[in-house]
């Protein structure tokens, strides 16, 4: 009984320790040449570190490395059936004003959507977007 106990406390550890290590290794890093929103948050053109707040990733934080800047969002899991092979970083703009909505690791199926905010809701409805790309900008 003692045997089986200890085994799945080990089988637990293991599991924990490999989710950690998934968590910590999604670390990406962009640079950004416009300003941007994240939340509610304007942040400065510039290259910043996204990294994955926990073992569910459901809460993600960027960093600009100059300014130190920092934004904290909850995201959603989005999957596509093309990845690329290239990291991106998926933008809607409104009048010159940028919006992070995507964010997509290289070679990975599954990326992580931004919730619209509200101003972003409002900005949707009176007038067209469109989609800025950032290729090749993930590590």
């Amino acid at each position: 009984m003692k045997r089986q106990i200890l085994v799945a406390f080990s089988l637990l550890a293991l599991l924990m320790v490999g989710s950690t290590a998934f968590a910590q290794s999604s670390k990406m890093t962009a640079t950004v040449p416009f300003d941007f929103v994240v939340g509610n948050k304007l942040l400065p053109a510039g290259q910043y570190v996204m990294t994955p707040l926990g073992m569910g990733s459901q809460a993600l934080a960027l960093q600009n490395v100059q300014s130190k800047e920092m934004a904290t969002v909850l995201v959603n899991e989005i999957e596509s059936l093309h990845p690329s092979s290239t990291g991106k970083l998926v933008f809607h703009e409104y009048a010159g004003e940028y919006f992070l909505r995507e964010i997509w690791g290289a070679g990975n199926g599954r990326g992580r959507e931004l919730p619209r905010t509200r101003h972003e809701q409002e900005m949707a409805k009176a007038m067209n977007s469109r989609d800025v790309i950032e290729l090749g900008a993930l590590r």
